[in-house]
């Protein structure tokens, strides 16, 4: 894994739609081209519900839901001090 990934930053510049030329056979405009399953882990190491103080700018978090699905599953695990907090959206 570290060799390719390490071998990759030869090619950071391409565009994406040269690897999307290069890698998908037949696209489908309804997919995304490259993946379909989302795995997304995050650390919140703030431990105060997400409240952030920047020099005098509050930032905080507010609720948000999608309508639709970007990918046919997602998986975003966050660790917080309590411990992990899962969620799991599916393309019906």
């Amino acid at each position: 894994v570290r060799a390719t990934t390490v071998g990759a930053y030869d090619h950071q510049q391409v565009p994406f739609e040269k690897v999307v030329e290069r890698v998908v056979k037949t696209r489908d405009m309804g997919r995304s081209p490259l993946f379909q399953v989302l795995f997304n882990f995050m650390v919140d190491d703030r431990g105060d519900e997400g409240a952030m103080d920047m020099g005098g700018l509050s930032i905080t978090t507010e609720p948000y839901s999608e309508t639709t699905s970007q990918f046919d599953l997602s998986f975003d695990i966050v660790r917080t001090a309590d411990g992990l907090s899962i969620s799991v959206e599916y393309c019906s």
